[in-house]
C-alpha cells in the first residue's frame, strides 16, 4: 500500500500507533508519516513543514489571534482520503501546548490542547 501511494519512498521505518500502522519515510526532501489501517487502507499522510513553508495566510491569522505571542513548536501538513487537507501549527507557552488546525486560506478549523496528549493521532 505504501509503494502504491508513494513509490519513491525511502528510509522507511514502520511502527504501530494504536490500531494504525505508520510508515515513517522520506519522499524526496519531505519527512512523512503515512498512516494505514491494519488492512492497508490509507488514512492520512502527515508531512513535517518548516514554519516558513506555511501559506502566508496562516502566520497572518496566528499573529492576529490570542496565540500571537506563543512560540511555534511544530508544523505539519495533513492529507486525508476523504476530507480537505489541514495545516497543524503547534504553539506553546510555558507548559501549555495547543494544536491549531487551519485551512490553506488561514481559517482556524479547531484548536486542541495537546499539553498532555499521548494519542499519537494528529488528525
Amino acid at each position: 500500500a505504501l509503494n502504491a501511494k508513494y513509490p519513491n519512498a525511502t528510509r522507511v521505518e514502520w511502527e504501530q500507533k494504536r490500531t494504525f500502522m505508520v510508515a515513517d519515510c522520506w519522499v524526496g526532501d519531505k519527512d512523512m508519516d503515512v498512516w494505514f489501517t491494519e488492512s492497508a487502507e490509507w488514512r492520512m499522510t502527515e508531512t513535517d513543514l518548516l514554519p516558513a513553508n506555511l501559506p502566508e495566510a496562516i502566520p497572518t491569522a496566528i499573529a492576529a489571534s490570542k496565540y500571537a505571542s506563543w512560540r511555534i513548536a511544530d508544523v505539519d501538513y495533513l492529507e486525508y482520503p476523504s476530507k480537505d487537507a489541514e495545516y497543524v501549527v503547534e504553539v506553546e507557552q510555558g507548559k501549555v501546548e495547543m494544536a491549531l488546525y487551519y485551512t490553506a486560506t488561514g481559517e482556524l478549523l479547531r484548536e486542541k490542547d495537546v499539553s498532555a496528549d499521548d494519542t499519537n493521532w494528529p488528525g
